[in-house]
């Protein structure tokens, strides 16, 4: 599971990229050390550019592999929000790059 968290966590992680890291740790135990607003990238989910986002938002991407049922199930336990990045699929690499950009434009504009 790699997913945008603005906040470091312990156990076993590393940094993938700036503002990105990987963990060996499950969903359920990622989120519990987190206290960010959990914004899910998923095709179908609403447009980013529409959707209000929390200023802690902490933003989890699958690969070519979707999320489980049990994953949803638990993202939507703590109150994830669904959203897109647009209306194609994309590498999860793009995406994080979009988010960054989404992210900058909303800082530009405040």
């Amino acid at each position: 599971m790699i997913g945008v968290f603005p906040t470091a966590f312990t156990g076993q992680q590393w940094k993938a990229s700036p503002g990105v890291y990987a963990s060996k740790r499950g969903l359920s135990e990622i989120l519990e050390s987190t206290h960010g607003q959990p914004v899910v990238l998923a095709e179908g989910g609403k447009d980013i550019r529409t959707v209000e986002l929390a200023g802690d938002a902490e933003f989890v991407l699958s690969d070519t592999v979707d999320l489980t049922p049990e994953e949803e199930a638990t993202l939507m336990a703590h109150e994830a929000i669904r959203a897109s990045v647009g209306p194609r699929s994309i590498h999860t690499d793009h995406a994080i790059a979009i988010v960054h950009n989404e992210l900058d434009r909303r800082e530009a504009r405040s």
